[in-house]
Order: C-alpha cells, then sequence, then structure tokens
C-alpha cells in the first residue's frame, strides 16, 4: 500500500480540537485531532509505501501516540486515505483515471482491475461523415479514458460504436446480433442525440427489441423502420447539435463504454438516453427484451 490523502480532502483546521477534510458540503468529513496526525498526513504523498511512512515517522514525528499504520488503517477505513497503488499507469490516461476512481472510493485491487481491462480494450468506430464532429468529440473522450479506438482496428473490436445522423439500417445491427458483437448506437437527431442501447447480444436488449416495443403504440413504424438509412428525402442541414450538446454526449458516450470495458452495466445496457436540444436537457426512455424478438435465443 502507498498511502495518500484522498483527492479533494485538503486539510483544515476547523477548531482547537478538530481537522477538516475537505470543503464539500456533501462529502467532507470532521475527525478528532491527535498529536502529530497533521505531521503523518504530511507524510502521504502516494509515493512512499506503509513501511517508509512508518520508518520516517519514527524519527520525524515523535508526538504521535499511536502506531503509525494502524492509524492509517483508521484513517482508510473513515474514507479520508486511499492506496495509490494504481496511480502508477503505463498511460498518463490511465494514471487520471486511477486517481478518479479512487477518489470515488473504488477500493485499489478494484480500480487497478478496471484500468486493466481498459487497457485491453479496443473500440471499433463506424461514422456516418455528416456525424463526423460527434464521433470525433466521443473519439477523444474514450481515449482520455485509457480505452483505444480505431476506425480499422487490428484485434477484435471490445465493442462497436455506430455514429450517425439519424437512425442506420437495421441489417448492421441484425448482423452485430447474429455475431455476437457488442455495438453503442449513438444518432444524431437534428439538435439531439439518442445514444443506447448497448447491445450486449443474448444478455441485453437489442435495437429490435427497442422498434418492437415501439411497433406496439406506433402501429406504422416497422414500416419506417425499414426504410431507415434510405429515407425519401432529407433535409439539406442533417446536423444541428450545438458545441455544447455534442461535447456532452460525446461525455455520455465514452461514459458507456468505459463502463462495459469494466464491467459495471452501463445505463444504456436498457435505455435510450436523449440529450439536448440544450445540454442539460436529457430523457430516458426503457427499452425491454420484446418477446417476440429472439435475441436471447
Amino acid at each position: 500500500m502507498r498511502p495518500v490523502i484522498r483527492p479533494g480532502f485538503d486539510v483544515y483546521r476547523r477548531d482547537p480540537r478538530h481537522l477538516q477534510f475537505g470543503t464539500s458540503a456533501d462529502d467532507s468529513l470532521v475527525l478528532e485531532d491527535r498529536p502529530g496526525l497533521v505531521d503523518l498526513l504530511r507524510l502521504l504523498d502516494g509515493h512512499r509505501d506503509l513501511a517508509t511512512v512508518a520508518l520516517l515517522a519514527a524519527d520525524g514525528v515523535p508526538a504521535l501516540d499511536d502506531p503509525p499504520d494502524g492509524l492509517i488503517a483508521a484513517l482508510q477505513d473513515a474514507g479520508i486515505v486511499v492506496d495509490a497503488e494504481p496511480w502508477d499507469a503505463s498511460e498518463p490516461a490511465l494514471d487520471t483515471e486511477a486517481r478518479s476512481l479512487t477518489a470515488a472510493g473504488i477500493a485499489a485491487p478494484e480500480a487497478q482491475d478496471r484500468l486493466v481491462r481498459r487497457s485491453q480494450s479496443c473500440v471499433e468506430v463506424r461514422v456516418d461523415p455528416t456525424a463526423a464532429e460527434l464521433a470525433d468529440s466521443a473519439v477523444a473522450c474514450v481515449r482520455d479514458l485509457g480505452i483505444d479506438v480505431a476506425r480499422a482496428p487490428e484485434r477484435l473490436a471490445t465493442l462497436v460504436l455506430v455514429v450517425s445522423c439519424g437512425p442506420t439500417d437495421r441489417a448492421m445491427y441484425a448482423a452485430f446480433r447474429h455475431e455476437r458483437t457488442p455495438h453503442l448506437v449513438a444518432a444524431v437527431d437534428g439538435a439531439r442525440i439518442h445514444v443506447g442501447p448497448l447491445v450486449h447480444p443474448r444478455a441485453t436488449p437489442c435495437v429490435e427489441c427497442s422498434d418492437r416495443q415501439r411497433a406496439e403504440w406506433d402501429p406504422c413504424w416497422s414500416a419506417v423502420a425499414a426504410q431507415l438509412g434510405s429515407p425519401l428525402a432529407r433535409p439539406a442541414a442533417t446536423y444541428a447539435l450545438a458545441a455544447a450538446t455534442r461535447i456532452a454526449g460525446a461525455a455520455v458516450i465514452a461514459h458507456e463504454i468505459a463502463a462495459f470495458c469494466d464491467e459495471v452495466e452501463p445505463l444504456t445496457a436498457s435505455r435510450t438516453l436523449t440529450i439536448g436540444p440544450g445540454v442539460h436537457d436529457r430523457e430516458e426512455s426503457t427499452v425491454a427484451f420484446h418477446p417476440e424478438c429472439g435475441c436471447r435465443g
């Protein structure tokens, strides 16, 4: 273990007897001070291991009454100290993500496992040229999370991201389902973005489930769905995303992909998220397995 104060937990003197960790009204913590505690905290730089900290404390913090390892364990249990062991990742993006995961309370072994899975993952991107701006933003976000992205990957993709203006031809999703290829749908709809579903074949509802679900309340949807990708006419400008909405949508796409790579269930595994027209405009619609789809078989 390489102990370090949890990111965001600056230490302040609250009153003569107490220390405050962090300033947030939601998660700041207050702890009774004790002799030598502040000096011990200053030794926790995330590079020294527990044994080194204990040796330094023995010589440099004579006021400390408690064994350093026991006190650090208590601080860790309280959420004040975290283990910086996962922070020395080979990629800068993974290092930043390691800090974020530990700051969020993810234990070091689980954080390390997630980072390894991300480093071994590869996302293939299939892009409608008219949606290139959104695709480029999403790719940048995914790479910032430590995940490789390619238009034509040299290895088997962990997941395929499909980015388009308007819904795409359903034949592609049928092929993904047949090949058991995980995929995430992201479609620009004028000034909005629809993200999802993220389909893990046989494990989560698919695009056809979504279409069949809609057809139950929109009887003509099946006829329309058969024309997707080849409309009778199209607007001269199919892409109308505000820059802030594009960035927000890209962040959601990247978050969902990271969750899948981390083996944490993505929100879009059973939903479609709609972002826009404004950056704070959000809607969710549930996608459930349809009994007539057969994608579970």
